[in-house]
């Protein structure tokens, strides 16, 4: 595949949600859970985090609302929204509370919304910086969840109250084009951005940006993951650079041979409660874990 046709799939797919969600069953399941309904096979992804707190859940948003799967094999609809969730990101310590931006399903953009019952309901924050916005690309910070940060129509934007209150970012990505946002572990004011012209780093709050390596710069980044116990550790997904880890920060990357690969990834996440588990997702809705620090993969589904 071309570089101009890659990022080409990548917009189409950012920009109206390409794939298509099987719709749910109409009964509940008989877990007790009766906010879940039982799901067929996913086509489509925005966004995915492991459950900060149960191990056996993962977060999915897609095209048609909040989805987890549970234990690594039962698929469900989280709720009875079915809105198009383009901007996904968890509360780092807080289980219940989950971010999301996009569009609802009578059209339109959703502005910032936040829920704090696990996906079954939502309640909007703000519209965002000439919202409401759609934020295709979006991240809470992993150290202090007051900073946020989404792109909306190529533009970043930040929050530093919960995304009550919302300022574009005048930055220096260079006409560079954010395809997935990410923060660090450690350091409250640090974020990564995965683009069409390589992975890089602000180190405050997104003001400036400047490459985490110069050989990955003009490669096409996917996805970018960060250790939530190291924040040496990072992994990545680029077309040039192919999937591979750091361990000093993102100076130097080690390839990671996996069948994972074999299709751009295009979401990673740690599990917070033991970071050698972590899952991916690539373009062709495969989901793999590995629990050996990315050493070893196998496919979920």
């Amino acid at each position: 595949m071309t570089k101009k046709l890659f990022i080409g799939t990548l917009i189409v797919i950012g920009a109206v949600g390409f794939f298509v969600v099987s719709r749910p069953d109409d009964k509940q399941n008989q877990t007790g859970d009766n906010y879940l309904t039982p799901a067929g096979s996913l086509k489509d992804v925005h966004g995915m985090s492991v459950d900060v707190s149960d191990s056996s859940k993962v977060w999915i948003a897609n095209h048609s609302g909040l989805y987890l799967l549970k234990d690594d094999k039962d698929l469900f609809a989280v709720g009875d929204k079915r809105d198009d969730y383009m901007g996904f990101s968890p509360h780092p310590t807080d289980a219940n509370t989950f971010f999301t931006s996009g569009h609802p399903t009578s059209g339109g953009n959703i502005g910032f919304q936040k829920s704090t019952d696990a996906g079954r309901t939502w309640q909007k924050v703000s519209n965002g910086a000439s919202g409401p916005v759609d934020f295709h690309a979006m991240a809470v910070s992993q150290v202090d969840p007051n900073i946020i940060y989404g792109t909306y129509r190529g533009a970043l934007q930040r929050s530093v109250d919960g995304g009550k209150q919302w300022e574009v970012v005048n930055t220096n990505l260079g006409g560079a084009q954010i395809i997935s946002l990410t923060t660090d572990t450690g350091e409250k004011d640090t974020a990564y951005a995965a683009t069409t012209n390589g992975l890089l780093m602000s180190r405050n709050q997104g003001q400036t940006w400047a490459q985490v390596s110069e050989n990955m710069k003009g490669d096409t980044i996917t996805a970018v993951a960060v250790n939530p116990k190291s924040n040496q550790e990072v992994l990545a997904y680029g077309q040039k650079l192919g999937f591979a880890k750091s361990t000093d920060g993102g100076k130097t990357w080690t390839k990671i041979d996996s069948s994972l690969a074999s299709a751009p990834i295009m979401y990673m996440s740690y599990d917070k409660n033991n970071p050698s588990t972590i899952y991916a997702i690539n373009q062709s809705l495969e989901i793999y874990k590995t629990t050996d620090s990315a050493g070893t993969w196998n496919k979920v589904r």
